[in-house]
Order: structure tokens, then sequence, then C-alpha cells
């Protein structure tokens, strides 16, 4: 079983689901381990397209236990794919890189995302010390595929892969020639993909140079391959739109992922007001989703949905401070609160700040 590790702070969902696409539509069994779920736990696990069945995955994990759920669900998956004969896997690493359970694994491709300020608790207080610990993925003399960076974070990369004596490939916002809904991508012209995020051409081609990296242990991919991959992938919960409500789910809650949602709102939705339904846990800095509403006028709704780790209302409130804002501690009430005040003011509703948000309104919107 071929692997490929995808570590970074953003896009690495997104990078990973755009790599199983292509391998899948190249025709090989690939499976996909990613985190966290939105809406069940075996969302987790997936091999073409398929969940693992509920009761597999319970009986799995009874049965290859970890040092914590995060490892438990590593090896369930494991189990799984190679009682399946999975010929590629792309993994997901949960935090960080140099303690997470997937770098214990032997890569065969490295893939490192966006790296930006994320879980300073554990990873450090700086980018670099961040970048340093999502570095210790990298496998000696193996290859890292890595998207465009912060020229401090760039240049720490290029000093762990020539310490590891690893081949890297870069992968540039400036290599992406955009035709409206359409681009090009060195040598592939019309790429084309279902997603609305700004950045995720960019992620499509880190996706595509990972899969091609895997010529090197015998998987190959084609042309045809991969256009047909990029353009059937889907990523539940990553600027999501759903017309019918004039909805946009975005689980963006670390300030570089705000950032790409504010770039998406002004290309897709030009001058258009929202309002904001916004939730947070309790690590992570949200505040630029004020820029949202100030930029365009609209107002906002604070909720909570985890009691336990999300932020409290009140607390949260503080961020949108000289902001029109409404506080409500159900979810659920304030999900209705926003949807009548987006349609009073005919503006966009746009959820975010947290993929438990996320998670808990796909939840409704699939029971409807």
């Amino acid at each position: 079983m071929k692997i490929i590790q995808v570590a970074g702070t953003n896009a690495k969902g997104s990078v990973a689901a755009f790599a199983a696409g292509i391998l899948q539509a190249a025709g090989y069994k690939c499976g996909l381990f990613i985190s966290p779920h939105l809406v069940r736990e075996e969302e987790r696990i997936s091999i073409n397209g398929q969940e693992i069945p509920r009761e597999t995955m319970r009986r799995l994990m009874e049965e290859n236990p970890g040092k914590t759920l995060f490892h438990t669900y590593l090896n369930a998956c494991l189990a799984w794919f190679r009682m399946n004969g999975v010929e590629a896997a792309v993994m997901e690493t949960g935090l960080g890189g140099r303690y997470d359970p997937v770098t214990g694994l032997h890569a065969d491709v490295n893939v490192l995302t966006r790296i930006g300020m994320d879980h300073m608790e554990i990873l450090g207080d700086t980018l670099e010390k961040i970048t340093l610990e999502k570095c210790a993925t990298i496998q000696h003399e193996g290859t890292v595929i890595n998207m465009e960076q912060a020229p401090s974070v760039q240049r720490s990369i290029e000093v762990a892969c020539q310490f590891a004596r690893a081949r890297l490939v870069n992968v540039r916002e400036e290599d992406i020639v955009r035709h409206g809904d359409t681009f090009d991508y060195r040598e592939y012209r019309g790429l084309s993909i279902r997603m609305l995020g700004e950045k995720q051409p960019l992620n499509a081609c880190v996706a595509l140079e990972t899969v091609c990296a895997l010529s090197q242990v015998g998987i190959y991919v084609e042309e045809p391959h991969i256009r047909a991959g990029l353009e059937q992938t889907v990523i539940p919960g990553r600027t999501q739109y759903f017309p019918e409500q004039n909805l946009l789910i975005d689980g963006a809650h670390n300030e570089d992922a705000i950032a790409q949602l504010v770039n998406t709102l002004d290309a897709r939705f030009p001058g258009k007001p929202v309002v904001l339904l916004a939730a947070a846990m309790q690590e992570k800095d949200v505040s630029r989703l004020a820029e949202i509403v100030k930029k365009r006028g609209g107002s906002v709704v604070v909720t909570q949905v985890d009691s336990r780790r999300g932020r409290p209302v009140r607390e949260l409130s503080r961020v949108f401070r000289g902001l029109p804002r409404t506080r409500e501690k159900d979810w659920e009430k304030a999900f209705w609160k926003a949807q009548k005040k987006a349609r009073r003011q005919d503006a966009l509703l746009v959820a975010a700040g947290s993929f438990y948000l996320a998670g808990e309104l796909l939840k409704k919107l699939q029971s409807q």
C-alpha cells in the first residue's frame, strides 16, 4: 500500500480529497483518512468514496485500541484498508506532524499545505516553530510537494528538505492561469473543479503534483484521470454553497482560512450583504470574521455548538463589538434567527468559525 501523508494548517482536507479523487478516477483502490468528521465519524475512513460501515468501524476500533481516540481511528483505518486491498492511501495528519500518529507510517510522498498560526498552545507561538513541527513529517530521501508559503516558512522547508535529502516540488499561485471557471497549470489546459473557494485551484494543483509523484513507486495517472478526478471532487463544509437556502457553509476557524473565505466572498458574491452565523472553539482566533460584516454591512448571530469546548456566546460576541449582533446559545434557534435576518435583508447567510457548526448544519440540511 503506497501512502501519501498530507500535513499543514489549512487546505489539508481539500488536497487529500482531490488526490483521492484522481487516484479513484485512474482505477486504483484508494483509501482516504481525514480529520475531523462533520456529521458521522465513519466519514474519517473511506475507500473509493464509500465510507466504512458503522458496525465494521466499531468492531475494528474495539479490536485495535490506541493510546488516544485518534490513534484508535488510525488503527481501525489501516486494518480496514489492508482487509480490502487498498493500493494507495491518502492520510491526513491530525495535528502538527512530529508526534502525529500518521507520521509513524512511511509515506511515499509528503505534502505540506499552507502553514499558519493554529494550535499554538501545542505547536509553538511562531510560524517558524510550527513549521518545524510540520517538517518533521518529511521522509529521508523522500518527495515533498509544497504549497506556496510565506517567505520564512518557505526557507525553513527548503532547509529541512536539504537536511533530509528530499526532493522538493513547489506549487505556486503564479503557475496557475485562471480563465473564469477554468484554469491552466503548466502543461494542463482548461482544468475545472466544482469547489467555490478562491484557493481551490491551488489545492487541486498540489493534489495533481502529489499523485504524479507516485509514479516513482509504480502508481501512474494520465491526464484524463486528472481531469475527471478534479471535476468530481466535492468537499463538505469547505466553502459549500446551497443556492436554495442562499447559504454558504465554511469551517474556516483561523486567520488564514478566514482570509481565504473573505477572498472567496469578494470574488463570488461581490457587494452582497452578509448575515454571519458564527461559532468557535475556545482556542481558536476567529476575530477576522468581523471583517466580513464590516466590509459588506449586515449583522451577526453568535452561537455555541459544543457545550464543553465551544466558546461561550457572551465571550465570542465581543469579537463583533460595534456590529449589529444577536446572541443565541441554542445553535438551531440561532440558525433560524440568522435565516430570518438574511431573508429580511436580502443577504447571503454565511456560517463560519467552526467545523462543529458546519457539521451540525450539514446534518440538519440532509435531514430536511
